[in-house]
């Protein structure tokens, strides 16, 4: 006689306790702390995204509200700059000559060094280091620089200066 096989083991059935577990587990998916842990971004992307702001102080600014030189203010500092450039002669020739300068204060306006030719674009120019010269002259002509805010001096205690006939003159040639 053959011999019969023994019956297979009763599948279990879900249980009460089983169906809670799950539950919870389906009701603590968080769909926002998913993705908070995929995103690999820094919190100033995340603001500059348009998502929560950064909490965090930013350039030494004790509550992140770093301060700035006003268009006005960028503007007077143009404008006296302008009033004692005078380019180059030939330099209308070059009208895309560019002259960069880091140029640094003290805390009544007045240099605290001579301004350092940072460079000149194009550098092949062979008006470049006349028009350099020129602007390096009217910063120490202009000198000092007495309008700007001293409650904002660690703003403007070193600035970076691109000079060129556009910017200066506000044409182009």
């Amino acid at each position: 006689m053959p011999q019969r096989k023994p019956p297979p083991p009763p599948t279990p059935q879900p249980t009460r306790a089983n169906n809670d577990a799950k539950t919870q587990q389906e009701q603590k998916f968080d769909a926002d702390r998913i993705a908070a842990l995929l995103d690999k971004r820094t919190p100033q992307r995340n603001a500059a995204a348009d998502q929560q702001v950064s909490q965090t102080a930013a350039l030494g600014s004790p509550n992140g509200a770093a301060q700035t030189l006003t268009q006005s203010e960028i503007d007077a500092l143009r404008a006296r700059i302008q009033s004692c450039w005078g380019p180059p002669a030939g330099a209308s020739e070059a009208s895309d000559l560019r002259a960069t300068i880091v140029v640094s204060f003290k805390q009544d306006g007045s240099l605290a060094m001579q301004p350092q030719l940072s460079g000149v674009t194009p550098a092949s120019s062979p008006y470049g280091p006349a028009f350099a010269d020129s602007a390096l002259r009217a910063i120490i002509r202009c000198a000092p620089y007495t309008f700007l805010p001293a409650n904002k001096y660690a703003v403007w205690k070193e600035i970076e200066m691109g000079f060129s006939l556009k910017d200066m003159l506000g044409r182009a040639h």
